[in-house]
């Protein structure tokens, strides 16, 4: 699936990607399979109940990104009464809460795949609500964080595919801001990577507002935000910190930067 989605990233023919998101869906199905076997086999173990609703969710995401959304979503909703189950019987778990805003997540990757934009965006939201609640309580939690800039990026990407750009730039700006929270809390280069992330999709979202409109002061913008995404990649890199699943971002960055260039002249 990643490296589905890389390759997409940089540009690859469907042809080429689709093989693998059927492989993903195999791999996937299996372990859904063997999940099930062993809560059958050990009812009393309710941390196979957890595995089989984390199984399913990726099985009926992966279904989603083959075509077969309709299969897929029952496996979904599955998942999704089995975490609220557990949720209801533990209401201060915060980490039951986050199962049920990643199941929300990953509904708005396959309402996404399924081309169902505004089903996704709903999705997205649910997420954030669930998240930005238990935020506020658990404040240095890292995880929470970067799901929540996670979140705000994919939805961003859908409102940009849909040529809603000031709203898709909402959407990046929060996400950046939820960078610079997980700044505080530790320094890691895996923070400095999702700033550079949302960095460069705000530097992409203000270059195609210039394009609409011949908008010099949003070429200003594109530009300063791509080379914050490139500073960061690039200091990366320096330090033998920027993984090698990573590197084409900095081809991206590149790439994005030529595109500002062009249009200034």
């Amino acid at each position: 699936e990643y490296h589905g989605e890389t390759l997409c990233e940089v540009g690859e023919p469907e042809q080429s990607i689709a093989p693998l998101y059927t492989e993903a869906e195999q791999l996937h199905r299996r372990s859904f399979e063997l999940c099930e076997g062993l809560r059958r086999d050990f009812p009393q173990n309710v941390v196979y109940g957890r595995y089989v609703a984390a199984t399913a969710l990726n099985l009926g995401t992966a279904l989603a990104r083959t075509g077969e959304g309709e299969e897929g979503m029952p496996h979904i909703l599955r998942s999704l009464e089995t975490l609220r189950a557990i949720s209801e019987g533990d209401p201060k778990n915060h980490e039951a809460k986050r199962d049920i805003a990643e199941l929300w997540q990953y509904m708005a990757f396959a309402r996404d795949a399924m081309n169902q934009p505004d089903e996704a965006i709903a999705a997205n939201q649910r997420a954030l609500k669930i998240l930005e609640e238990i935020t506020p309580n658990d404040h240095s939690n890292f995880e929470f964080l970067k799901q929540t800039h996670m979140i705000y990026n994919n939805t961003g990407n859908i409102l940009f595919r849909r040529g809603q750009l000031p709203e898709a730039l909402d959407y990046y700006r929060k996400g950046l801001a939820y960078a610079a929270r997980m700044a505080a809390v530790n320094r890691s280069p895996q923070i400095d990577f999702l700033r550079s992330e949302s960095n460069r999709k705000i530097g992409e979202a203000h270059l195609a507002l210039a394009a609409n409109g011949s908008n010099l002061e949003a070429l200003r913008d594109a530009r300063t935000h791509l080379l914050r995404a490139r500073e960061d990649l690039l200091a990366l890199k320096e330090r033998n910190e920027l993984s090698r699943n990573y590197e084409h971002k900095l081809n991206l960055v590149e790439r994005k930067l030529s595109e500002t260039a062009a249009a200034e002249e």
